[in-house]
């Protein structure tokens, strides 16, 4: 029987991988490096190929069994990866696709330590609009199971003990005042973007951590409005 972890046991898990990986440093390093936990403590390999699967996928995980489309030379090749082949999208090697280059890794490593050990090829699907989609997925981008991933990986790029170091580094508060349900002060959105790019995450993956992590404070949006009106009144 599968099991379903909650927010707070995958918080654990991907903490104490991060520990273990560590335990013999002398710091705490300003970011995971995420490439060299996974080759080197999970056993895995990474390639970065033109994957040309329809609908579109960034990432993959080989059971050494499903085939896999990618692009190379010009040519569209149906190629099978060795057991253990992480094969990212080779674009996400461009400077500006960091964030998502380093969640897509932590997102197949958190399949790998979820399915125990690859007993099945794990595809990384992005929702895109214009895209057709199957009902089955649709099922499997939207399922309890992604988000289960989706939060181990951000436990792996974030672990709670290296979030908590560099938060204190980041903010002069504990918590971050959001007005409504998504509004932030223009200098606390700068402070977020600066602490995503210290730990080398997307902002979209960096609030998404921070709401997981109790640091927002949510507030009325009428304190807002009033704050800056008597801001333009000076």
């Amino acid at each position: 029987m599968k099991k379903y972890y909650s927010g707070p046991e995958l918080d654990e898990i991907g903490e104490a991988i991060v520990r273990q990986f560590y335990c013999n440093a002398r710091s705490l390093p300003a970011c995971v490096d995420i490439e060299r936990l996974v080759e080197e403590h999970l056993g895995l390999k990474i390639c970065y190929k033109s994957i040309a699967e329809t609908p579109v996928r960034f990432g993959f995980l080989s059971d050494g069994v499903t085939p896999i489309w990618i692009s190379e030379n010009g040519e569209l090749l149906s190629k099978v990866f060795p057991k253990g082949t992480m094969v990212i999208e080779k674009a996400f090697l461009n400077p500006n696709e960091d964030g998502r280059r380093r969640f897509t890794i932590a997102h197949e490593a958190a399949h790998f330590i979820l399915d125990r050990f690859v007993e099945k090829a794990n595809f990384n699907t992005v929702f895109d609009k214009d895209d057709k989609y199957s009902m089955d997925n649709i099922k499997a981008m939207f399922s309890p199971a992604e988000s289960q991933v989706d939060r181990l990986a951000a436990a792996l790029l974030m672990p709670t003990y290296l979030f908590a170091y560099n938060y204190a580094l980041h903010f002069p508060r504990n918590t971050i005042k959001v007005y409504g349900s998504e509004t932030i002060s223009v200098e606390d959105d700068l402070l977020i973007k600066k602490f995503a790019n210290s730990m080398r995450v997307s902002l979209t993956a960096m609030k998404i951590r921070l709401k997981t992590a109790g640091k927002y404070e949510f507030c009325p949006m009428e304190e807002y409005v009033d704050w800056v009106g008597s801001s333009d009144d000076e």
